[in-house]
């Protein structure tokens, strides 16, 4: 195997994060939409002779609602656990070169996996951009940057990764 000396070596940061909006941060416009509309619909349900809008404008408070609490719940608060556990130093750092590398697909139908061999052991690694998890996602059909034989470093937290280093 090719291992380096770690200490001859720098490395460039291409996901930390700390620095990283979470991954469907833009959902969050949908029930951003659907409450006020919801709301106006309600409002004005007095002026027809149904009751149905006044029912159509509840559905979508509530739906906007469930959105929110679903947005929050499974993109917003794993990023914040993820950032609590770097920043009371519950990770682990991991350091090897990358095997067994099988991109993603360009319609995130596959997910990217590779293992990350060191002296000591092998860890798998895997991710897509259309899961909503905290963590690194970016494919390299999307411009990421792990390829097979590169030498990275890996902050992990829970089995994501928290923070990737490539070499240089």
């Amino acid at each position: 195997m090719d291992w380096f000396s770690t200490d001859s070596l720098t490395y460039r940061v291409v996901y930390d994060v700390r620095h990283a909006m979470p991954n469907v941060w833009w959902l969050i416009v949908i029930p951003l939409v659907l409450g006020p509309v919801g709301y106006g619909i309600y409002r004005q349900a007095h002026r027809f002779d149904s009751s149905k809008p006044g029912f159509v404008g509840l559905f979508l408070m509530f739906m906007a609602g469930l959105g929110t609490l679903f947005v929050i719940g499974g993109s917003l608060l794993p990023y914040l656990g993820m950032r609590s556990h770097l920043a009371r130093g519950a990770y682990r750092v991991r350091e090897g070169t990358v095997r067994n590398f099988v991109p993603g697909d360009a319609g995130d139908h596959r997910s990217e996996s590779w293992v990350l061999q060191s002296v000591s052991d092998s860890v798998n690694y895997s991710y897509s951009p259309s899961i909503v998890d905290a963590g690194y996602d970016q494919t390299a059909p999307h411009g990421g940057q792990v390829r097979e034989g590169t030498r990275v470093r890996v902050w992990e937290v829970g089995g994501r990764i928290a923070r990737l280093e490539i070499a240089q």
